[in-house]
């Protein structure tokens, strides 16, 4: 945490602390953290995935953004012409 406040625009430090609180249980903490990584670094895939997660197990969970969430990289992600079929079957599990 200390290394966000001096440094707020330190990737790796975001992306830790959310993954951090995220195994700890604060889901709304990590979403946040997760969010400030990713307008550092808006291609990291690791960080869009635990977002993902984040969203669905906030408690209580955030549908609307969960369903924007997955309904845009679905938009983002094509395999042999299928939207984001690999993504989906992960959030759903």
């Amino acid at each position: 945490m200390r290394a966000l406040q001096l440094q707020p625009v330190f990737f790796e430090a975001a992306f830790n602390l959310a993954a951090l609180l995220q195994e700890i249980g604060q889901e709304d903490e990590a979403i946040a953290c997760y969010r400030q990584a990713l307008h550092l670094k808006p291609d990291y895939a690791p960080a869009w995935g635990n977002l993902g997660v984040a969203l669905r197990d906030a408690r209580p969970p955030d549908i609307p953004q969960l369903f924007h969430y997955v309904g845009c990289m679905a938009w983002s992600r094509t395999e042999n012409g299928v939207p984001g079929n690999e993504f989906l079957m992960a959030v759903d599990s």
